[in-house]
């Protein structure tokens, strides 16, 4: 059953026109009366959502997790909003679970990120990135609930409400309905469930261009007198009484392989497609006087960082951050037992920087096992340490790593008339990429 616009402001909205699922629904937000292309859908103020200062005034999680906190001041999960609000709603839905369900229903809508998804499901990604980023980040949500509880403690968590299946479906909903201010964290919103997947045709959805994308104002935050910051949906297009309805989100701005790792779903729009490149470097590397290889990595890290922060859409007049593919883990990292580097480039049709194409290069030039066939090829180069040296090298060895992960790229193992829709999004995602890979 759909909630009315009385409904609506019991969530603590101070208007809408669209009808939000009930509690113990699943179903997509439709439209209750004409609205017009850039008239808003709904507003509601930032202290009415699920999000940390929200968590912060609920006594009970406050305490556990700055006693936790101050127990151990190093542990980075606990100071996270995303810790935050998934214990609030954890803990409230023991004693108020209706309003909880509203954000807990998103996760009952069939889409799933991939860290989600059953092995089996991911046979078609086998050998790709996303397979093992997919394995990864399951791997991870495990560790962390056992780091939460342990630094919790049994008494502490079992009061909070604290279980692994109740912490995974929190964060799956996180995922799949959670945005992202920068600063002021996560929020998640009541009510805000439920939309069809981008495979959906029900929804009125127009192919923007990159530059109507960048421009578009689905949702964003904005100072209101009286109320604090509050939270307003614009219309992109024109909705009759009872269209279906699609809140847009910068957060939306995402290729095949984010989408589908974040939403469980390929995006609508083809404006951001992106391909996620690894590179290994070491384990033997050689010291260069004043150039520390760990710090030089280091250096890399923050400006592959700022090269996705800095591409469009960014963050402006209070519209969500575009979050990025690789924000839950370090883009320059060490991995496996040999102590290897292992670099991860996301590409576009910007690409990196030339400051990180430099220390690409200047970090490839201290792999001992490259060292010697990097000098033979810049036997002519007066500086191979120098600015432009470096930024050659380190484009060359992105051009060799982008071949490589062209010819690793997994062919589909079935056809598209017998693959369910999950395997189907696989072949497509994989599809994607290699257009991408091959331009």
């Amino acid at each position: 059953m759909a909630l009315d616009a009385e409904d609506a402001t019991a969530l603590g909205y101070l208007f809408s026109n669209v009808s939000f699922p009930g509690a113990s629904s699943v179903a997509p937000l439709r439209c209750t009366r004409a609205t017009p292309a850039g008239a808003p859908l709904f507003a509601i103020p930032w202290a009415k959502c699920w999000t940390q200062e929200a968590a912060e005034r609920c006594p009970e999680v406050e305490a556990a997790l700055t006693v936790a906190g101050r127990r151990n001041p190093s542990c980075e999960l606990l100071h996270r909003s995303s810790t935050w609000i998934v214990l609030h709603l954890l803990f409230e839905s023991q004693t108020t679970p209706a309003p909880v369900q509203h954000v807990l229903r998103v996760t009952e809508t069939g889409a799933q990120p991939l860290m989600f998804w059953a092995e089996e499901e991911l046979q078609e990604l086998r050998g790709s990135y996303w397979h093992q980023e997919a394995l990864r980040r399951k791997e991870q949500l495990r560790l962390e609930y056992l780091e939460l509880q342990e630094e919790l403690g049994d008494e502490v968590s079992q009061r909070l409400g604290l279980s692994a299946s109740g912490f995974l479906k929190a964060h799956m909903a996180l995922l799949l309905a959670g945005l992202d201010f920068g600063d002021k964290g996560f929020v998640l919103l009541p009510g805000l469930q439920g939309t069809p997947s981008s495979t959906s045709q029900t929804t009125k959805r127009t192919e923007l261009s990159a530059d109507e994308l960048s421009a578009a104002q689905g949702l964003q935050l904005l100072p209101m007198p009286g109320c604090g910051p509050v939270l307003v949906a614009t219309a992109r297009t024109s909705y009759a009484a009872g269209d279906l309805v699609e809140i847009f989100h910068r957060g939306q701005c995402l290729g095949s392989g984010c989408s589908l790792a974040t939403f469980g779903s390929l995006p609508w729009c083809s404006a951001w497609e992106e391909v996620i490149v690894t590179l290994r470097l070491g384990p033997e590397v050689l010291e260069m006087g004043a150039v520390d290889f760990a710090q030089t990595a280091g250096q890399l890290e923050e400006a592959l960082q700022r090269d996705l922060r800095e591409r469009p859409p960014v963050q402006r007049a209070g519209l969500p951050l575009r979050p990025s593919p690789l924000g839950t883990g370090a883009v320059v990292r060490r991995e496996g037992e040999d102590g290897a580097w292992e670099v991860r480039v996301s590409l576009d049709l910007q690409g990196p920087s030339s400051r990180s194409l430099q220390l690409l290069g200047l970090l490839s030039l201290m792999d001992l096992k490259k060292r010697k066939d990097m000098m033979m090829l810049e036997c002519a180069w007066d500086d191979v340490m120098g600015e432009a040296a470096c930024e050659h090298r380190g484009r060359r060895v992105l051009e060799e790593a982008i071949r490589r992960t062209l010819e690793q790229l997994p062919r589909p193992s079935l056809a598209r008339a017998t693959a369910t829709e999950r395997e189907s999004m696989c072949i497509q995602l994989l599809e994607n990429e290699r257009k991408e890979l091959a331009e």
